[in-house]
């Protein structure tokens, strides 16, 4: 169906036109997600789980996946959580996923965590924003976000030097290094900073 959909808006030539289906580009910023260092052999879906692999998977973290309803073969993602020996999940509530967890952490809404954002949608003056989202109400009890979450465990696991030393500002700040913005810059202007974009038609 997407790739029906897509093809419609590529044969009158409608796609990333102005009155089309736009592709803008930027802002550029650091990635930290760090995919080189995870091995092929392992594989990113969960129904890897079931496949042949280099080795065991024995373990898996979940970040708020759903696979018993977001995959098409439900019995398949069944069976693959089930046959993981440790699974933590997290999650804003309970999901049929979350059944299957040995231990289940309730992690912050985006209203009480910190977050930032590179360039919104619909808009090229949109697109061009980088924001902090600055936390609203307190958290309840000890509900931590996801990625105090990580960087807590990263640092007892003894990788923290692969996580900024445990320093969420020092990875903020990596990430927005190419733009000449620092998590502070931001602080101070609430309301975002403009960066450049690639906003031109028919980039492909």
């Amino acid at each position: 169906m997407q790739r029906a959909v897509s093809s419609l808006y590529a044969l009158p030539g409608s796609f990333d036109r102005i009155g089309g289906n736009r592709i803008r580009r930027g802002p550029v910023y650091q990635g930290v997600n760090a995919r080189g260092k995870i091995s092929k052999g392992l594989g990113i879906c969960i129904v890897q789980l079931r496949r042949k692999a280099p080795y065991k998977i024995r373990g898996l973290m979940a970040f708020g996946t759903n696979p018993p309803v977001s995959q098409a073969d439900i019995e398949l993602s069944r069976e693959a959580l089930t046959k993981v020996e440790f699974h933590l999940h997290r999650d804003l509530f309970e999901t049929p996923a979350a059944q299957y967890a040995d231990i289940f952490l309730p992690v912050t809404t985006p209203w009480e965590h910190e977050g930032i954002r590179f360039g919104f949608e619909i808009t090229d003056e949109a697109t061009a924003l980088v924001q902090l989202r600055r936390r609203m109400v307190s958290p309840r009890e000890e509900v931590r976000s996801d990625y105090e979450i990580v960087f807590d465990l990263a640092c007892r696991l003894g990788i923290a030097d692969d996580f900024f030393g445990g320093d969420i500002q020092a990875g903020w700040n990596y990430m927005l290094e190419p733009l000449g913005l620092t998590a502070a810059t931001l602080r101070a202007h609430p309301e975002g900073v403009k960066c450049e974009i690639d906003a031109r038609e028919q980039k492909h």
